[in-house]
């Protein structure tokens, strides 16, 4: 695999950056493709002109020559003298306007192909991959072999969750016979421990902006919700009371938390306000309520629901109406959106020796497929959208 260049975390604009720092560099992302390859084309095309002009006889003098001692350009087998300035002014003004029409009518091709910008960086970041590596040779590793570990397998590892505005994941894990949550950037492979939650009884989701996780920890016999700020470290709680409160979840504005709790006597699915504030009970079918989790599009919410001895996947609207039934089984559990809030990915254990499998379902109920896993697989996450930058 190719090096790969280490990405920083760019600082929100609140942030107070020194006036004496030193500048980062910014690096651009590899691109490849059909018109990537147009654009070297144009490359070769320019630079072969600009370097063998000079190089190329014309009636035993250079083809291009700019004698600035005779006061003569020689362009092919014309030749310009000072007085000549006029059609020189002249060629300089139509080449403008005629750059200024064909980038009116045919967009960007010049800016996006021909420019001497756009060559001149398309070279710098091909030396720039060679000597410092390709960020998207991670990418591209994945791509041939996409059964990649992230972790070593010497701890027990549970529930992975991608950031949606950064190439980060979030997880837990039992290393040290207690719950240590960690960051994993997934292109430079750096790990951070967030911090060490003994009571943790649910793992960190983050929020729409990627900058807190919020979790659910035990507090004696109940457990309740906090978020913590990944950069100051600062825990911040949002429920209190008797009874356990587990499962968080952001819509995708960050305005709002789904969350289970059995605060009425029974494992229900609760709306709040993303500051803890105002509560309120959206399911009200038979059976208990788990694990629910926001639609990318913040149109509806899946959840796990467990009744006369079956586990189902289902859907309802953040309002509790529309409740439906996807998929059910022996144990189903575990939902997770696809980014175009369409599809869901869950495991189901049929118990047994068979062990637990990833499935997918879209949320008409149909199309239920098996995920080819190279072995048991549970608690599925899906990643957001990757974009160029």
């Amino acid at each position: 695999m190719s090096r790969i260049i280490p990405i920083a975390a760019v600082p929100p604009a609140t942030a107070t950056v020194s006036l004496y720092v030193s500048e980062e560099k910014i690096q651009a992302r590899s691109v490849r493709g059909w018109f990537a390859g147009w654009r070297w084309a144009t490359v070769w095309l320019t630079q072969l002109l600009f370097y063998g002009l000079p190089w190329l006889q014309w009636n035993g003098r250079p083809a291009l020559l700019f004698d600035l001692g005779a006061r003569r350009f020689y362009v092919f087998s014309m030749v310009l003298h000072p007085q000549d300035v006029i059609y020189l002014a002249g060629l300089l003004i139509l080449s403008a306007f005629s750059l200024f029409l064909f980038t009116a009518v045919a967009g960007r091709l010049w800016c996006g192909f021909a420019c001497p910008q756009t060559v001149y960086t398309e070279i710098f970041m091909w030396v720039e991959r060679r000597f410092e590596g390709d960020r998207q040779a991670f990418f591209d590793y994945l791509e041939t072999d996409p059964q990649f570990y992230f972790t070593r397998g010497e701890d027990l590892v549970l529930t992975p969750r991608f950031s949606p505005s950064t190439q980060e994941i979030t997880y837990m894990s039992f290393g040290q016979r207690e719950p240590r949550v960690f960051l994993l950037n997934i292109e430079t492979l750096q790990r951070e421990v967030v911090g060490n939650f003994p009571n943790m009884s649910f793992s960190p989701r983050f929020s729409p902006d990627g900058q807190r996780v919020i979790m659910s920890l035990q507090e004696g016999s109940n457990s309740n919700l906090f978020v913590l700020d990944l950069r100051s470290k600062q825990k911040t709680q949002l429920t209190s009371g008797p009874s356990i409160d587990t499962a968080p979840s952001y819509s995708p504005d960050g305005t709002r938390i789904c969350f289970e709790s059995d605060r009425g006597g029974s494992q229900q699915i609760y709306v709040m306000s993303s500051n803890g504030q105002g509560p309120k009970r959206i399911s009200f079918g038979e059976g208990n309520y788990s694990t629910p989790v926001w639609s990318p599009r913040g149109d509806i919410i899946a959840f796990t629901k467990f009744g006369r001895g079956n586990f189902a996947i289902g859907i309802m609207k953040p309002d509790g109406s529309g409740e439906r039934i996807l998929t059910e089984g022996f144990h189903n559990e575990g939902p997770t959106f696809a980014p175009n809030g369409r599809v869901l990915m869950f495991f189901r254990d049929p118990g047994g020796n068979s062990g637990p499998s990833l499935y997918t379902v879209d949320i008409t109920g149909r199309n239920e497929q098996r995920v080819p896993t190279p072995g048991f697989a549970s608690d599925p996450a899906w990643s957001p959208l990757l974009t160029s930058t």
